[in-house]
């Protein structure tokens, strides 16, 4: 996953993927509202959970954009090796 933050086409496509499929809308969404009562530090929790939540799903997307990365140039590296 070295290379996907570095190329806006790819990032572009995973950020796609990881709403699709990832729920990284819904994630971003339970941000907001939690950060809409920031008001008392006792509501912080929500807050940094919500937002651990979107972390973790963008940090999985580009994982496997990563993962699939690498297994694409180990395929196309075996097949010139045939």
């Amino acid at each position: 996953g070295v290379s996907v933050p570095n190329d806006n086409d790819v990032a572009i496509v995973v950020d796609r993927v990881a709403r699709q499929h990832l729920g990284l809308d819904e994630a971003r969404a339970e941000l907001r509202d939690a950060l809409k009562i920031v008001d008392a530090f006792a509501q912080r929790d929500p807050i940094e959970c919500a937002h651990g939540h979107v972390r973790a799903i963008a940090e999985e997307a580009y994982f496997y954009a990563g993962l699939a990365f690498g297994v694409t140039l180990t395929s196309i590296g075996s097949n010139r090796d045939a």
